[in-house]
């Protein structure tokens, strides 16, 4: 987990720093710990380390408001946790306008600091179990379970077609097949594995996708496919 601090008070960052080793050592995990004084610097980082995961915000600092600076992360990432730490609470209203996730006020004690820690710890853990990075032939990209269509074999590659892009992979199929067995992901051809949430109809070895996409189901494996997919719809109705 990537964590990124950014306050114009040194002092302030030292004892982030600190209460962040502490809680390393209670709960036995490891971050690797950014800091930054400046907005420059923090883009910097956020751009270079494009897979942060929490930010610690000072709402006021020395070269721009914190307040829009959130704004315009989000304008190129929406799933970041941000959290505003400032010595005035007039500003945290302001920052749930750009879906800030807490509010803490300075002097910081390590309680407070440690409950907030504890319930992002749980949230982003939460989302991690429904996504996943990989490197593409667009960079560096966070996929999401539930935004993926199908996937297919490309020469000795793989092809991602989600709800926006198609990405190439550099990975084998079976890699796939192992990260998405939880999911509601089914193998049905030894060149696609389809997301099943996504299928409209099934006719014969095609499989008709709600957007508009075709995939092939193998005779060997049409039967289990048809077992996964009437065993998952059934699951669909019982939560309904």
């Amino acid at each position: 987990m990537k964590i990124l601090i950014c306050d114009d008070e040194p002092r302030f960052v030292k004892v982030m720093i600190r209460y962040l080793k502490q809680y390393e050592q209670e709960t036995q995990n490891h971050y690797s710990i950014f800091t930054c004084q400046r907005a420059e610097s923090m883009m910097d980082v956020i751009e270079r380390e494009n897979d942060i995961d929490l930010i610690f915000l000072d709402v006021v600092l020395a070269d721009e408001d914190g307040i829009e600076m959130a704004g315009k992360i989000r304008g190129f990432n929406q799933k970041v946790k941000i959290i505003f730490i400032s010595s005035h609470v007039e500003y945290a209203v302001k920052g749930y306008d750009v879906d800030a996730a807490g509010y803490m006020l300075k002097p910081l004690d390590y309680r407070e600091f440690k409950n907030k820690m504890n319930r992002m710890i749980y949230q982003i853990n939460d989302k991690d179990a429904n996504r996943f990075w990989d490197r593409t032939d667009k960079g560096k990209v966070l996929f999401e379970f539930c935004d993926i269509l199908y996937l297919e074999t490309y020469g000795r590659n793989v092809r991602l077609h989600t709800r926006t892009d198609t990405y190439t992979v550099y990975r084998k199929m079976k890699y796939y097949e192992t990260l998405l067995w939880k999911q509601p992901f089914f193998r049905c051809h030894s060149a696609y594995i389809v997301n099943m949430q996504e299928i409209q109809r099934i006719d014969g070895t095609q499989v008709y996708l709600k957007e508009g996409s075709e995939v092939m189901v193998s005779k060997a494996r049409r039967k289990e496919f048809m077992q996964a997919f009437l065993k998952y719809v059934e699951g669909k109705v019982q939560a309904f």
